[in-house]
């Protein structure tokens, strides 16, 4: 099983954000980024990573705000803090491009389950140009996709 390597960033309004990233160093075709659940967080997700290392995608996700690594340090388990929802959908933005700067020019493929889902929703209303394909799972509809 591939180790993943962990790293963070700081976010817009200087939360530390944990990340994780299953890369296999030989040919990338493409980039998954994964956005878990409500009260999960990324090491569910090493399976399923497993797999799509196997198709030579590299996979990419972050504990959301109050969620896993991200939530640790504060203990503040469930609680997307002050800037809320909008702000997680934001860190999902920017480790778009982190991910993107380490594979320029490859797809890119957002999957969202369950809350991860709604947060993909929006993220495509908000900067659906900058993907090139939405899985969803365990999901409803966002009024402004349902027209």
């Amino acid at each position: 099983m591939t180790q993943p390597k962990r790293f963070q960033f700081t976010s817009t309004d200087g939360l530390s954000i944990a990340c994780v990233k299953w890369v296999r160093p030989q040919h990338v075709r493409g980039v998954v980024q994964i956005a878990h659940g409500l009260g999960e967080h990324m090491g569910r997700y090493a399976e399923l990573a497993e797999t799509l290392l196997e198709d030579e995608l590299a996979v990419y996700g972050n504990d959301h705000r109050g969620h896993g690594l991200t939530a640790k340090p504060s203990g503040s388990f469930g609680d997307f803090g002050p800037s809320g929802f909008n702000q997680l959908v934001e860190d999902m933005v920017s480790l778009r491009v982190v991910a993107k700067d380490e594979h320029p020019g490859k797809s890119y493929i957002l999957l969202g389950h369950s809350l991860g889902s709604f947060a993909a929703q929006q993220f495509v209303l908000d900067h659906g140009h900058s993907i090139d394909g939405l899985v969803l799972s365990g999901s409803g509809t966002l009024d402004g996709l349902a027209r």
